[in-house]
């Protein structure tokens, strides 16, 4: 049986979940633009929460969902009830610093690209990878608000370039 210590961990890690999906909810419901959210997307997967990944998706009917997960995969642990397709954005952050898509991303939006309009990686406050529909092969990642480079894969074959 699990010892008090561990117990009392994973009840501090449902606190500091639910506490960091309102943060974010709070934020979305005054009405911010996507990328006004960034920041505080960031703040509460790198400071509410021991650096996990959190993903944001904004549904057709311009609902959020919001989840969080371990320090390199997220995923909704239960279904996400009354999200409507096709999803406007997907959002998630790697909380170890670094704004790209990971063999995990490049499947997740080469299988939802029909349904999805837009995504975003975080890698910190002003660093971000944008992919779109239009584009479905590149990541166009920007450092201090600033283009910097594209990342590009095959997409039959869902690798990197």
């Amino acid at each position: 049986m699990d010892n008090f210590e561990t117990i009392m961990k994973r009840i501090d890690l449902k606190v500091a979940r639910t506490k960091a999906e309102l943060y974010i909810d709070a934020y979305y419901e005054q009405g911010m633009e996507i990328d006004e959210l960034f920041e505080h997307i960031w703040y509460a997967s790198t400071v509410l929460l021991p650096k996990l990944e959190v993903q944001v998706v904004i549904d057709s009917n311009d609902a959020i969902h919001i989840s969080s997960g371990s320090a390199g995969y997220v995923d909704f642990a239960i279904d996400p009830v009354g999200m409507k397709l096709p999803i406007k954005c997907w959002i998630h952050t790697h909380p170890f610093g670094r704004a790209y898509f990971s063999g995990t991303d490049i499947s997740t939006v080469s299988v939802w690209e029909p349904l999805m309009e837009t995504a975003y990686v975080l890698g910190g406050v002003g660093h971000y990878g944008f992919w779109n529909q239009q584009e479905p092969t590149q990541l166009q990642i920007y450092v201090n608000h600033e283009y910097e480079e594209t990342q590009v894969w095959n997409k039959k074959q869902g690798e990197e370039e």
